[in-house]
């Protein structure tokens, strides 16, 4: 290391520890680097803490799925044996730690009239409980009333009690399930339709794979329900959801351009190189957006190593220090940051470079395609990087 305080990654050491020249200035800032590490570590488990549940009902008569529907909706496999615990004597409540939604099953609807009686008086007495609570939290949000396709039947009882819940300003999706074939089930939907029943939309699905039919519509379904759902606690259930890549995508990038917009738009004053670490810690936060939207399990998948990584790729990046600074010589309006400024322009490149490169990382995780769990760090780093320089070169043609 050459005298002069030159910051210097270490790529055999965590990426968290630089080696640096022998000033009390520099070494203040290794420190900076390893709070950052902390800071985003506690900014994951606070935007985690911050979400709340999604209570959903689902109903319908016995054999219909309703088990499958919800473990392939959901992460963790909520609907196991003995996970529900009884609200009432016709309705469980299935929930699991960490998972920020909670589903109330209910008892199948093809019993005797007395028990069928008693389970939708106890349904809309939960229901109207629910909605007296101003808490957002303790909201029954929607329904899924499901229908099994091969029966080809929809009774009365089952349309009363749509209608029932539907008065209760509950949205209803009426799922027909067990699609084998998509023919007979847009028969039943046409005849379901045909009543006119108080539902927001009808969607099939297969939940599982069958022998002959790869399963569909899961996607669709969570997709229909996120978009009946308030606002804030849409990010709640995209966490909860693992149907749909798409709408955790849809939600990241929303909050790579409020990070962009908030913190490196209009009226953002270029800072000097030293001062990175100001902008990192803004990236971090964004950071911890998303991973809360995938769902992601910080201990399982090392999350510290990750997110060190990160900030040894940054700080190398801002200080001019890896090749991946070279490309801003290539793109125009931006330049070369080596002892210069960081401009608004450049800060708003790199952060969402760095937002898209982490969403990719994050599906690849979620997908199966890498275990974050098991990856050397320096392979990590070499990764993401791969990653990163990629996006950066993509967005080249840009101009700030």
């Amino acid at each position: 290391m050459k005298n002069g305080g030159e910051l210097r990654y270490n790529r055999r050491k965590s990426p968290a520890e630089f080696r640096v020249a022998s000033t009390k200035e520099r070494q203040e800032q290794t420190m900076d680097y390893n709070d950052l590490i902390n800071q985003a570590m506690k900014q994951v488990k606070n935007e985690e803490n911050k979400l709340q549940h999604v209570n959903i009902l689902i109903a319908g008569k016995s054999g219909v799925g309703k088990s499958t529907l919800i473990n392939a909706a959901f992460r963790a496999d909520l609907a196991q044996t003995g996970m529900g615990r009884p609200v009432t004597k016709e309705i469980q409540l299935i929930e699991k730690p960490g998972i920020p939604i909670k589903i109330y099953d209910t008892v199948g609807f093809e019993l005797d009239k007395t028990v069928q009686k008693r389970t939708i008086k106890e349904i809309k007495k939960l229901a109207k409980e629910k909605r007296k609570n101003a808490v957002p939290d303790d909201d029954i949000h929607c329904m899924w009333y499901c229908v099994s396709a091969p029966s080809d039947r929809f009774e009365d009882i089952e349309e009363n009690f749509i209608n029932d819940i539907a008065a209760l300003g509950i949205p209803v999706i009426l799922v027909l399930t067990k699609v084998f074939s998509k023919e007979a089930a847009t028969q039943l939907e046409a005849t379901i339709r045909a009543l006119r029943p108080k539902i927001h939309s009808v969607v099939q699905v297969l939940a599982k794979d069958s022998e002959f039919v790869p399963s569909f519509g899961i996607k669709e379904l969570v997709e229909e329900t996120c978009e009946l759902l308030p606002a804030s606690i849409q990010n709640s259930f995209v966490n909860a959801q693992k149907g749909s890549l798409a709408l955790k995508r849809k939600k990241s990038n929303l909050v790579v351009k409020a990070s962009v917009a908030t913190s490196f738009g209009e009226g953002f004053i270029p800072i000097p190189v030293a001062d990175a670490p100001l902008i990192i810690a803004t990236q971090m936060a964004m950071l911890a957006k998303i991973t809360t939207i995938y769902g992601i399990d910080i201990k399982k998948n090392r999350l510290e190593t990750v997110f060190a990584s990160i900030i040894g790729i940054l700080a190398a990046t801002t200080g001019g220090k890896t090749a991946v600074s070279s490309l801003f010589k290539m793109m125009p309006g931006v330049g070369t940051l080596v002892g210069g400024m960081i401009s608004g322009g450049v800060a708003s490149l790199i952060t969402t470079a760095l937002g898209q490169s982490y969403i990719q990382l994050m599906e690849l995780t979620i997908s199966g395609k890498i275990d974050l769990s098991e990856l050397p760090a320096d392979q990590l780093e070499t990764m993401f990087t791969d990653i990163f320089s990629n996006y950066l070169k993509k967005f080249k043609g840009l101009k700030h």
